[in-house]
């Protein structure tokens, strides 16, 4: 819009600067109908400068609104990109962080926390097992979970 008004303007002022070298040659011969003649063509190319201008400038300004709606698309789509980078990033780091707390307070619990296989064998103890059921880490791993369960609670045990 803002290209179309600049070339209507540039174009009327090439017009309004040719009026007065019109003006000036039927000065000379002053009869109406040349002064009118020049009035009238003046003002035919008026208005045919605006026209030319809206009809030159119509198309950039479809080009230019295409432009801008395609960059707010990839714009949208490298911020939606963006996010999930982000959190392709962040979620390991979240979770490393999360491993680390859950280990330590396994590992500082008083209590025994041995980890189990769905087969029923013992993967992993922390210290407790070993401290309370007087099974060194080696021995327990592989066995079953009855090793370290007390013999009257073996029962309760799913």
């Amino acid at each position: 819009m803002i290209q179309s008004a600049r070339l209507m303007a540039a174009m009327i002022g090439l017009v309004l600067l040719t009026a007065p070298a019109l003006g000036l040659l039927a000065y000379r011969n002053a009869e109406t109908s040349i002064l009118l003649a020049g009035l009238a063509a003046i003002l035919g190319v008026i208005v045919v400068a605006t026209l030319m201008a809206d009809a030159l400038t119509r198309p950039l300004a479809q080009v230019a609104d295409a432009i801008q709606a395609l960059a707010r698309e990839k714009s949208a789509a490298l911020i939606h990109e963006g996010n999930k980078q982000r959190v392709t990033v962040v979620a390991p780091e979240q979770y490393a962080q999360r491993k680390h707390t859950f280990i330590a307070a396994v590992e500082s619990a008083n209590d025994p926390v041995p980890h189990q296989t769905r087969a029923g064998a013992i993967a992993t103890g922390n210290e407790a097992v070993e401290r309370l059921r007087m099974y060194a880490a080696s021995e327990s791993i592989g066995n079953t979970i009855d090793i370290i369960i007390p013999s009257d609670r073996r029962e309760q045990q799913t």
